[in-house]
């Protein structure tokens, strides 16, 4: 077409920028929901910051049990229910679906590192990385939604509201 160049050993195309859209939409159908798959007893540690509220915990080795670490909590007795729930959703993250891997995505929603509205820090034996997490994006009143992404990662899911609020709720 109009356009196209074709230098003898390869060609060239014009392509509509709608169908590259759609092709990268597409691409994301593919990819595993399943975005952070960490065994629950190689988990170490995790913190949680947003405007409202932080606290941070770790597990002590000598007990098997999870400690609060922040100043604000230490020596205060965690809900051991409570973190088991979230010990299950933090080692087995599970994308809703997947949203994009658009740049543009992550810093209208400021899913990036000192600008997102939440942040939670996870910590195993082998890694550690940080999941970052938008503002309740629900246009329905008490169905929140909330879009989130990994430092090392350039794709934008849609996680567990469920998840995410009791992360915000109060600590553990």
């Amino acid at each position: 077409g109009e356009g196209d160049v074709h230098d003898g050993n390869s060609m060239v195309f014009t392509v509509d920028p709608d169908l590259v859209r759609n092709l990268q939409k597409l691409e994301l159908t593919f990819l595993s929901p399943e975005m952070f798959d960490v065994p629950r007893d190689a988990l170490r540690a995790f913190g949680f910051e947003s405007r409202a509220l932080a606290y941070s915990m770790a597990l002590d080795p000598a007990t098997g049990k999870w400690a609060f670490t922040d100043a604000e909590h230490k020596g205060a007795a965690p809900d051991e229910p409570r973190v088991a729930a979230l010990l299950t959703a933090m080692n087995y993250g599970r994308a809703e679906t997947m949203v994009s891997r658009s740049p543009e995505l992550a810093a209208r929603h400021r899913l990036e590192k000192g600008r997102a509205p939440a942040t939670l820090s996870i910590r195993w034996e082998w890694g550690k990385t940080e999941l970052f997490l938008s503002e309740d994006l629900g246009d329905q009143p008490g169905r929140p939604r909330y879009y989130a992404r990994f430092a090392d990662k350039a794709v934008v899911f849609q996680i567990n509201a469920g998840f995410v609020d009791a992360l915000m709720r109060r600590a553990p």
